[in-house]
């Protein structure tokens, strides 16, 4: 997914639904997820952006407002797998 600023609708524009993404495991789990091999990972490698191969390789990183409330994720990805 390109780089957004505020909210933005992913879904509608990126066609992947949020809930089916690997920010959303790094959400859910409240702690930065290192994935060099998205279709080996345990936690994601039943979602489609990892069975269809559009990612290969993450990182995601909770981000979160000053009181610790979760905001959002940042993330970098490769089709291709880490070593």
């Amino acid at each position: 997914m390109p780089a957004a600023c505020g909210v933005v609708d992913l879904d509608a524009a990126q066609g992947t639904a949020t809930l089916d993404s690997l920010c959303a495991v790094t959400l859910a789990s409240g702690e930065h997820l290192v994935v060099p091999d998205a279709q080996a990972h345990p936690w994601v490698r039943d979602l489609a952006p990892a069975t269809s191969g559009a990612i290969g390789s993450y990182l995601g990183v909770p981000m979160r407002h000053s009181d610790g409330t979760l905001v959002g994720v940042l993330c970098v990805f490769d089709v291709r797998r880490s070593e």
